[in-house]
C-alpha cells in the first residue's frame, strides 16, 4: 500500500509538473536517493537542432516504450530536436556515463496542455522512445495506481527528482535524490498554491 501510494504521489507530481521540471541547481531538504532506490526514474535531455540550447527534465517509465514527463520540458526553448534529444534510464548520476540512452521516436503533450502566466495546464506529456527499455534491477516501470486506490490527506509519500543536494555544488548535473513528504488534498495544495502567488 505504501508503494502505491508513492506511485499516485508521483503521478501528481508529473500532472504538477514539478517531476518533469526542469533539474534546480539544489533539491531543498533532498538527500541522495541511492543507487536503484528510484529504478523508474528516466532523464530527459532535449536539445535544439543548432545544439545550442540544452535543458533537463524529470521523467518516469511507464513500460518499455513509453516514458511520463513534463509537456512543458518540450517548450521552453523554440525548436527542440527530436532527433538529438535523448532519455537516459538505469542512472544515478548524471554525470557518470552509467545510463542507457534511449533516442526519441515522439513527443505527445496532453491535448488541452496550456502554459499560463501562473504556471501550466495539464502539464503532462507522453514520449514514444525508438528502442524498448531493458528491464533489470536499476530500471523498472513505475506502478500505476489502481481506479479504488485512494491516498488520504497527510499521508507519508516520496518525492523524488534530480538536482544537487549541496549549497555549493556548481554544477547542475547531479546524482537522483529524494526527501518524505506529506500529500496533500488537491484542495489544500491548491490553496497554498495560491497563497503563494499573493
Amino acid at each position: 500500500m505504501a508503494f502505491s501510494r508513492l506511485v499516485i504521489v508521483m503521478l501528481l507530481i508529473h500532472a504538477a509538473g514539478v517531476l518533469g521540471a526542469e533539474v534546480r541547481s539544489s533539491i531543498i531538504g533532498g538527500g541522495d536517493a541511492g543507487k536503484g532506490r528510484w529504478p523508474q526514474m528516466a532523464f530527459l535531455k532535449a536539445i535544439t537542432a543548432d545544439g545550442v540550447h540544452k535543458w533537463l527534465c524529470g521523467a518516469t517509465i511507464l513500460n518499455s516504450e513509453w516514458v511520463l514527463t513534463a509537456a512543458h520540458c518540450w517548450d521552453k526553448h523554440p525548436n527542440p530536436d527530436i532527433h538529438r534529444s535523448m532519455v537516459w534510464v538505469g542512472t544515478h548520476e548524471l554525470k557518470k556515463a552509467s545510463a542507457r540512452y534511449h533516442g526519441i521516436l515522439h513527443f505527445i503533450p496532453h491535448s488541452e496542455y496550456k502554459a499560463l502566466n501562473t504556471g501550466f495546464q495539464n502539464d503532462i506529456a507522453l514520449i514514444k522512445l525508438k528502442k524498448k527499455v531493458r528491464f533489470n534491477g536499476l530500471v523498472k516501470t513505475v506502478t500505476l495506481p489502481g481506479p479504488d486506490d485512494i491516498i488520504p490527506p497527510s499521508s507519508e509519500c516520496w518525492i523524488a527528482g534530480w538536482g544537487n543536494i549541496g549549497a555549493n555544488s556548481k554544477s547542475c548535473m547531479a546524482s537522483s535524490t529524494h526527501c518524505e513528504a506529506t500529500y496533500q488534498s488537491h484542495q489544500t495544495a491548491y490553496r497554498q498554491h495560491i497563497e503563494m502567488l499573493n
